[in-house]
């Protein structure tokens, strides 16, 4: 079993570990996402064989004829060049799968399997791509603008329910972003008040959240819980600071405040990550070339700009 990674660029073919074949063919996901968690997707997924498009125009082309589902010569004459193990192809687009099925006589599988290794393939592109594709993302940037222009009239009437479905996730993921603004911006003010430099130190809100929840109060800070929850780099500088502080002290009732915010933007963030993930299935489900191109907050905000163009 092989899978055809599409990228902006040109193909990519991977030989599937034969571990995973009969939990793709069967659809098991928990399977796939177990063998994901203990294994680099480079020891699930070998690269067989590469195609880059030649110029620019070439690339435009087979964007636009991927985003409608049809195979671009390339793409074809790539595959014939190609033996494909036992004949069977996982793929991220199950219209041009089915046009292989019958243009290469392939068996062409798509799947939620096959979702999550193409999203592990994505995020691992620029540790596990040979260095001449990245070479020429450069060349090619506007085919993001391209794929977005080319989501057809046919594609989006056929994946209506999924854009409806796709849009209420985005109001949820607006909303969800509101509060987490406001609520950070609450603790920021709160606990500027006790400690004003940390902000200056750790300006990412993950590592600050983290800092007031268990750290707390800058008089009782303990270097050794610091190094558990935030990087390193950070530690000693925070730690410093900690005992120059010129912030004012407060009582347990103060802190108690700030460490309740600090916990409900660790609730909104983890219901975050779960939206985003919601949000990325969905949009591979409308367009899987757009969404190997992009963050899925992004591709998802450009299925709906192109739906409503």
């Amino acid at each position: 079993m092989h899978l055809l990674f599409e990228t902006t660029v040109g193909f990519v073919l991977f030989e599937v570990n034969e571990q995973l074949v009969p939990h793709i063919l069967n659809g098991d996901d928990t399977m796939i996402d177990h063998f994901l968690e203990q294994f680099d997707v480079s020891h699930l997924l070998i690269i067989s064989n590469i195609y880059l498009y030649q110029t620019p125009e070439e690339a435009t082309t087979a964007t636009s004829l991927l985003q409608n589902s049809t195979p671009p010569p390339s793409l074809l004459q790539f595959l014939s060049e190609t033996t494909i193990s036992n004949n069977t192809l996982c793929i991220g687009d199950d219209m041009l799968g089915t046009v292989l099925q019958q243009k290469k006589g392939l068996t062409c599988i798509f799947n939620d399997c096959v979702i999550d290794l193409m999203r592990e393939v994505r995020e691992s592109f620029s540790e596990h791509m040979p260095e001449s594709i990245g070479e020429r993302e450069s060349v090619l940037e506007a085919q993001i603008y391209v794929s977005r222009r080319l989501l057809n009239d046919r594609v989006l009437e056929r994946e209506q329910s999924s854009l409806q479905e796709l849009s209420l996730l985005m109001d949820k993921l607006t909303d969800l972003n509101t509060n987490i603004t406001n609520n950070y911006t609450n603790l920021q003010e709160l606990y500027g008040y006790h400690f004003p430099e940390l902000i200056q130190i750790i300006p990412d809100m993950n590592s600050y959240i983290l800092v007031v929840k268990y750290i707390g109060n800058r008089s009782n800070l303990n270097y050794e819980l610091l190094l558990e929850h935030i990087e390193e780099k950070f530690c000693a500088s925070v730690h410093q600071a900690s005992k120059i502080s010129i912030g004012a002290d407060v009582d347990a009732v103060y802190m108690n405040n700030c460490v309740g915010i600090s916990d409900t933007l660790l609730n909104y963030l983890a219901q975050k990550h779960g939206l985003l993930e919601q949000i990325e299935l969905v949009s591979m489900r409308i367009s899987p070339q757009l969404s190997e191109l992009l963050n899925p907050e992004m591709a998802a905000l450009k299925i709906l700009e192109a739906a409503l163009a």
